[in-house]
């Protein structure tokens, strides 16, 4: 063999991969990484933000992290099956998961958070014969991510909990809060919860979700906001912030139709509502879930079909709060 031509396949073939020794590699996954340059240096970089995830933790959220990579591990095994198209199948989840653990640590205050994932795959049941082939690989899956506080406060130990459960009801749209790889089958999801805002009293958590389902014509997408007292040791009511016995529905409403009308004028508008005391805009407003809290006011946010078709989404409305001083509780306070 030419001498050059030797000097090159040593360069260029893979022969370790950072978190494992390839000469010992004996799973089909295994086997893509070493065998794929790309994906070995996507091996490389996940492992180097693991670890580095794991220093910054206590040992019990090191435990955790290391049963959900564990899991994810067994999740990316069951999603992308052997084949030709092993190391591609194996890609995206590869850049994604590396993505989550380099933005896995946050330091909040003297609060230390870090995201906990929930991977689940399941093998379809048998798709009715009108649905084209080719339009899913045979396997849904669902991913989570959502924060949790490490050494966390009695206080904050009860949000994790919460915010643990709540993820999972929002998920299924209510349906569980306790998931099983079998609730994975017929759609791929993924859903993030992201902390927004923490206050003293308050620890307010985005919460999104992007499911397809397979056969589907087009994907479901949801939206919504967690807010929780830290105090009291519950989600917030609508009560926390309205006095009770007073107009701040219609007021809310009212001010949410004007400007829902601007967004979508004339009598051929995408606009499902025919006044502002349309039940499915009072739905909306009352919903926590739907809520921003700013300094500036309450920004209101329309979930999907709830007052317009997918195809012409509302924006949210700010609804400054010299508005709704009037309606609000003596105590409250945006800030705090």
């Amino acid at each position: 063999m030419n001498p050059k031509t030797l000097l090159v396949l040593l360069i260029t073939l893979p022969t370790q991969a950072a978190s494992f020794n390839c000469a010992k590699a004996t799973s089909p996954q295994e086997k893509a990484i070493c065998a794929t340059p790309e994906l070995s240096r996507l091996d490389d970089q996940l492992s180097a933000a693991y670890k580095s995830a794991l220093t910054q933790l206590s040992p019990q959220a090191q435990t955790n992290l290391r049963e959900d990579q564990s899991a994810w591990q067994n999740w990316l095994a069951t999603i992308c099956q052997p084949s030709k198209d092993l190391a591609k199948c194996m890609t995206t989840p590869y850049r994604d998961r590396t993505k989550t653990l380099q933005k896995s640590i946050t330091r909040k205050d003297s609060t230390t958070f870090y995201t906990r994932t929930i991977s689940l795959a399941h093998r379809d049941d048998p798709m009715p014969p009108e649905v084209p082939s080719g339009e899913y690989n045979g396997i849904g899956y669902i991913t989570i991510n959502y924060p949790q506080a490490d050494n966390p406060t009695p206080a904050l130990a009860t949000w994790n909990q919460a915010i643990h459960t709540t993820i999972q009801q929002f998920t299924t749209f209510n349906q569980t809060s306790s998931l099983t790889p079998n609730d994975a089958k017929g759609a791929d999801t993924d859903t993030t919860a992201t902390i927004q805002n923490l206050t003293p009293t308050r620890i307010d958590t985005s919460m999104s979700l992007f499911t397809m389902g397979h056969g589907a014509a087009h994907p479901a997408e949801a939206y919504a906001i967690f807010h929780w007292l830290l105090r009291q040791n519950r989600a917030m009511l609508p009560t926390d912030i309205f006095r009770t016995n007073t107009t701040w529905q219609p007021a809310l409403a009212q001010h949410c139709w004007q400007a829902l009308k601007k967004q979508f004028p004339g009598k051929d508008s995408f606009l499902l509502l025919k006044s502002p005391s349309d039940k499915s805009l009072l739905d909306v407003i009352r919903d926590p879930d739907n809520w921003q809290i700013l300094p500036s006011g309450l920004k209101i946010n329309f979930p999907e079909y709830s007052v317009t078709p997918r195809v012409a989404p509302a924006a949210p409305v700010l609804v400054p709060w010299s508005t709704l001083k009037p309606y609000l509780v003596p105590a409250f306070d945006p800030s705090s």
